[in-house]
């Protein structure tokens, strides 16, 4: 699924906080969200596409739409096991932030 992210451009990007945390980031590509969250009951990470985002309190979050309308460049997994997982994105031209989740 990642892969087919690379070379698309966010269109939009929000999040769905449990407080006191992120508990999902959702990137709108091509008309469509993709959630970038841990897998139920797990420290795996999951990118899925989200059709149920409408019911979840979603908010937008200054220091990411930094990166709207920039394309995604490339990505990589970070993390160790016990202390979970996730994926870093890189943009195209932007050289000093990228996007953990």
């Amino acid at each position: 699924m990642l892969d087919e992210l690379c070379g698309k451009q966010i269109l939009n990007i929000k999040v769905h906080i449990v407080d006191p945390e992120i508990n999902m980031i959702l990137l709108e590509i091509n008309e469509c969200w993709f959630g970038i969250f841990g897998a139920v009951g797990s420290e795996i990470l999951e990118v899925n596409i989200k059709s149920d985002i409408i019911n979840k309190k979603l908010l937008d979050s200054m220091p990411l739409k930094q990166l709207v309308n920039h394309y995604i460049s490339g990505f990589r997994f970070i993390g160790e096991v016990w202390n979970g997982y996730g994926v870093e994105f890189s943009f195209k031209g932007v050289f000093d932030k990228t996007l953990m989740g």
